[in-house]
């Protein structure tokens, strides 16, 4: 039986659990929450998809820093990211975003995303390095269980 490293539990998690809140903040230093959907084959980088003229991308622009939140009621867990979030234009790179972000679209009843349903802008896709990410399954866990954690920041990758 194979053992998964850290990193390739919390490459599964995100898959299974496309839908993250991305969090920015603004000029002000108001923070701004917003969902998104996620792909990554490499905890290296992590891609979503917004509008030009959306908070988040605005945000972005100012200040690089963000936040991924993603959680599961049903298994009890979580994951939390923190990254440096940049506009992507190399050609290569948002087809093959693209290509994968329709796979996840397609398993969705709604199949439209929900930013393409109102105008703000061309589409952009967005990279964020990994700076730490840390998955917390909660679930059958008793209390000060060593191996609830699976962590993982940019030096382990």
């Amino acid at each position: 039986m194979s053992t998964l490293t850290h990193a390739e539990e919390i490459i599964s998690y995100i898959t299974h659990h496309p839908v993250m809140v991305v969090s920015t903040v603004d000029v002000a230093s108001r923070p701004d929450g917003a969902a998104v959907y996620v792909f990554t084959s490499s905890l290296k980088h992590l891609y979503f998809i917004t509008k030009t003229q959306t908070q988040k991308f605005e945000n972005i622009t100012q200040n690089q820093h963000v936040a991924l939140t993603s959680y599961d009621m049903h298994d009890n867990s979580s994951l939390q990211i923190t990254g440096a979030a940049h506009a992507v234009h190399e050609a290569t790179t948002i087809e093959m975003v693209m290509s994968n972000m329709s796979a996840i679209y397609a398993k969705s009843s709604d199949w439209l995303p929900p930013i393409a349903k109102f105008r703000a802008g061309p589409y952009q896709v967005v990279r964020v390095t990994l700076q730490h990410a840390r998955l917390a399954r909660y679930k059958d866990a008793k209390p000060g269980d060593p191996h609830i954690f699976k962590e993982v920041s940019a030096s382990d990758l």
